[in-house]
């Protein structure tokens, strides 16, 4: 006999016959293999968080614990129609964060590079920076001006982010 094995029926039943002719019932099998997959699955998947890659760098993005919500805006200047949604906000949170679990969320698509201190987002559903002095992305939290990185300024719940498509006006020094 082959190395392989052959598939015979014996009254109705169909069993796979192996090299040693051990007789295996294909329905139980099927059973072993789903019981299997199913356990892959479990692992695969885990409890009570996920890690995906993030594809603007090789690092992976996990979801921590989520603590509430903050409010992202996302003001078009025009070119198309403005977003306003919750995303969920774990003690970790960035600016940068809240704006991969928006994406992950299906709310929009954006492109950066760089992360932590460095990150910089180069596009938000499509519309892009100008650079220089024309029109930029640039954001707010709580209705103040970021001094520092999305991807360094943290956020806690109830927090407001806006991002703003216009030419870079800084805040005015304080008298």
């Amino acid at each position: 006999m082959g190395i392989g094995h052959y598939c015979r029926q014996f009254h109705g039943t169909v069993t796979f016959t192996l090299q040693r002719q051990m007789r295996v019932p294909f329905v139980s099998q099927f059973r072993l293999i789903l019981f299997s997959a199913c356990v892959l699955t479990a692992s695969l998947v885990g409890c009570d968080s996920t890690t995906t890659m993030d594809r603007n760098s090789s690092e992976p993005v996990a979801d921590a614990v989520v603590a509430g919500t903050v409010q992202l805006r996302v003001d078009f200047a025009d070119q198309q129609k403005d977003l306003n949604v919750k995303v969920p906000c774990s003690a970790d949170s960035t600016v940068f964060t809240i704006l991969q679990r928006a994406e992950k969320m299906g709310d929009l698509e954006f492109d950066s590079q760089g992360s932590g201190s460095t990150a910089f987002v180069h596009s938000i559903d499509g519309v892009m920076n100008a650079g220089g002095r024309g029109k930029n992305w640039v954001f707010r939290v709580n209705d103040q001006l970021a001094k520092e990185s999305c991807g360094s300024f943290g956020v806690a719940p109830g927090d407001v982010i806006e991002w703003r498509f216009g030419e870079y006006q800084p805040e005015p020094e304080p008298e």
